[in-house]
């Protein structure tokens, strides 16, 4: 969950470079960008992932492309401090989730928070405000066997608060939150030619801005469809919204309220959303805290 953090440091110019070049070479990208985009509709009524459900808070839910892992941010005990980051894993995507476990070499005294696994679970970026600020920060590993390298800062980070970066595997294009305070919150995207590069200056998704409401939360199952969440309603209250648009490199459409897994004076955020769009698991405090639910389409 984001929180209101102090500006209080200037983010350094070092940069990350992602996974081995053996590990990057070996994969594919997590989405077909010339897909068709998926209509929003059709979605069941969203159920809560009982398993999961520690009763002081779950949220930010991302999940492996096999649907085999989920990491996300839990207040729970046995962490280290704040919201860390936990994890479980299935043997199938029928099967329920397995008994939770804290990520331990990605955790701090501090908070560690929005973060976003890459779909074939080989990287990952997260917020953490172990060096004052709400910087972003990137991690990688060879296998899903093996432990989560020593998160670096990552050259995205800015002064004000940073959240929410989702990067497809290629680890080419990121799109991620930034704001001063929680309602100038908006969308920023950059691309980059390879997974060594440094990011450019990211751009704000100005199509999508609204002043003085909070954008956030961003997840593409694709280069063509969007996910998000949004105070426009209230300017307090969270709901999921999705947008489309024609290519990787046209604007986006106007954006759809995902009205099924929206509820009236709740929180509905945090959407991971499969591939084929058929899939999705939120954060939502409808109980009263903030749990996970997942909802389906044909």
């Amino acid at each position: 969950m984001r929180r209101l953090w102090a500006v209080a440091i200037v983010a350094g110019c070092s940069f990350e470079h992602g996974a081995p070049i053996a590990a990057i070479d070996a994969r594919e990208s997590d989405a077909t960008i010339d897909s068709p985009p998926v209509t929003p509709t059709g979605w069941s009524a969203p159920v809560e992932i009982a398993e999961l459900t520690s009763g002081t808070g779950d949220d930010d839910p991302s999940l492996t492309n096999d649907l085999l892992e989920i990491y996300w941010g839990s207040h729970r005990a046995g962490g280290y401090g704040g919201e860390d980051i936990w994890v479980a894993r299935r043997a199938s995507p029928t099967d329920p989730w397995g008994t939770p476990s804290n990520v331990t070499e990605l955790n701090s005294a501090f908070a560690e928070t929005t973060m976003k696994v890459t779909g074939d679970g080989l990287a990952m970026y997260f917020t953490s405000t172990r060096g004052g600020n709400a910087d972003l920060y990137f991690s990688s590993r060879m296998s899903r066997s093996d432990a989560w390298s020593i998160p670096q800062l990552s050259s995205l980070s800015t002064v004000y608060g940073d959240y929410g970066a989702f990067v497809q595997s290629d680890l080419r294009h990121v799109i991620f939150c930034m704001g001063d305070i929680v309602a100038n919150e908006a969308l920023y995207e950059a691309d980059r030619t390879s997974p060594q590069a440094s990011w450019p200056t990211p751009t704000r998704v100005d199509e999508l801005d609204e002043a003085n409401i909070s954008e956030c939360d961003p997840m593409e199952p694709s280069g063509r469809t969007l996910y998000y969440a949004s105070a426009r309603g209230d300017g307090v209250t969270y709901d999921i919204f999705t947008a489309q648009r024609n290519s990787a490199a046209d604007p986006y459409a106007a954006r759809t309220a995902v009205d099924a897994a929206n509820l009236p004076n709740a929180n509905d955020r945090d959407p991971w959303v499969s591939q084929d769009e058929k899939l999705m698991v939120f954060a939502s405090d409808r109980s009263g805290v903030d749990r996970l639910y997942v909802t389906t389409r044909p």
